[in-house]
């Protein structure tokens, strides 16, 4: 019987340390509008990543990264309030997170993002329901990702 319990317990611990299981869980976090005039980095630390994919449907952007963190709690992604100007308008965002030092080993997680209050500035911009917006996540090459947001 000890055996069965110690077994089970394993089972329980390894699946609540599984990163992907934990991200993969949580509910998309919104997409954070800076003002680059008043940007202060230390509030938005650049931890290192490898960015694996990008995949958007609907307002829901999901990067797979491999870091140092396993929390989803740790993740923001930042973009500029502003638009470049082009056909379609462009953003930049970066992903930030702080780094894990308890847990320097790199795991790969998934992270949803709600793009929602984006496509709500895009319309109060440019006074219209639908747009589209060239979307780049960019960091350190190859890790960067362009996607076409259409609402």
């Amino acid at each position: 019987m000890t055996k069965y319990v110690a077994l089970l317990f394993v089972a329980f611990v390894g699946c609540n340390n599984n990163p992907e299981r934990i991200l993969g869980s949580a509910p998309p976090i919104d997409i954070v509008l800076a003002d680059p005039t008043s940007f202060d980095s230390a509030q938005w630390p650049a931890g290192q990543y490898i960015l694996q994919s990008a995949a958007l449907e609907g307002d829901i952007l999901s990067l797979r990264v491999r870091c140092s963190t396993q929390s989803p709690a740790d993740f923001q992604l930042v973009a500029w309030n502003y638009w470049l100007e082009s056909n379609p308008v462009q953003v930049y965002a970066f992903l930030s997170f702080q780094p894990d030092t308890v847990n320097a080993g790199a795991a790969e997680v998934t992270v949803a993002f709600n793009l929602a209050p984006l496509k709500e500035a895009y319309r109060a911009a440019y006074q219209t329901q639908s747009g589209v917006i060239r979307f780049h996540v960019r960091y350190l090459e190859p890790s960067r990702a362009e996607l076409r947001y259409e609402f």
